[in-house]
This record gives structure tokens, sequence and C-alpha cells, in this order.
């Protein structure tokens, strides 16, 4: 049985305007961008066909058939606890 896939959704006139995805594995959150695999979540439907996803820091795979959704997250707060990806230049 796989685990229960945690996600902020925002609404809106796309419908989806801000979509944060937690890592069922080492329970970090990431930006939808960060996490999808070829796949541009625009809509609910998008989320319920299973969109595969691979997290950036454990590379857990894991996809988006089994989620819940918290809808009270407001933006700017929204991407607050997602983690950011750090570029080192030498």
């Amino acid at each position: 049985m796989s685990k229960k896939v945690q996600l902020k959704v925002e609404f809106g006139r796309r419908p989806v305007n801000h979509l944060a995805i937690q890592c069922p594995d080492c329970n970090k959150w990431f930006r939808q961008s960060d996490v999808t695999l070829k796949t541009w979540i625009s809509d609910e439907s998008d989320i319920d066909t299973f969109t595969k996803c691979e997290c950036p820091a454990c590379g857990c795979k894991f996809d988006l058939g089994n989620v819940e959704y918290d809808e009270n997250v407001e933006f700017p707060e929204f991407y607050d606890n997602c983690a950011k990806q750090k570029t080192v230049w030498e």
C-alpha cells in the first residue's frame, strides 16, 4: 500500500494557481516544477490521473493517485515550507 501524498492547492482561474507537493518518504515540501516528471498540473483532473513524481532530495518515486488536499493555504505563505534548490557558482 502506498503512502498518502500531501498537497497544498490553490484553485483559481486556471484552475490551479499554486501547487506544493510533499514527498511521502522524507516529508519535505516542494514546488510542483521541482517534483513532477513530464507533466504540468493545470487542473484537478491532472492531479487525479496519477501524475508521476520524483523527490529531488531523497529520490523517492511516487504518483499523485493517493492524495490529501489542503486548499486553505493562501499565497504568499503557500511556499513557505518548500525546499529550495541552491546553486553554487565557482
